[in-house]
């Protein structure tokens, strides 16, 4: 976490993975879309999860359009590739960005229970609060 260099590289062999799979048009990578989108993913994670939509967002008809919810089991789960497509903008935004995006995520959560279940922070075999990275 602490070399910049390993996280640069790392990202960007990502980014090229990324790309490979899912071959985003320029059409696909607006970023004015892309950041449009950022709480309908967070909603449509909810709805994947089985969980309520927050009542702001819930309030939000642009939210609710775009994420097709009208309730917890009537609405539109998130896809793998609208999430390659929210982490590919970062990469078009610089490797630098895609790579602190990754070293992010990877300090604050970790899958448990055999992939079921997400931790944060101390409840991950690695703390990196307590170990004094973050």
């Amino acid at each position: 976490l602490k070399d910049p260099a390993v996280w640069n590289e790392l990202a960007r062999a990502k980014c090229e993975e990324v790309q490979k799979i899912h071959q985003f048009t320029n059409d696909e990578l607006v970023l004015a879309d892309i950041l449009d989108m950022n709480l309908p993913i967070m909603a449509m994670s909810h709805c994947s999860a089985g969980w309520e939509m927050l009542p702001e967002m819930r309030a939000n008809p642009y939210i609710t359009k775009k994420a097709e919810y009208h309730s917890i089991t009537d609405c539109k789960k998130i896809t793998d590739r609208e999430y390659a497509r929210h982490h590919y903008m970062k990469c078009l935004l610089g490797i630098n960005n895609a790579a602190a995006d990754a070293a992010y995520l990877f300090a604050r959560a970790c899958l448990l229970d055999g992939g079921s279940r997400i931790g944060h922070f101390s409840e991950c075999p690695f703390d990196l609060e307590v170990e004094g990275v973050l």
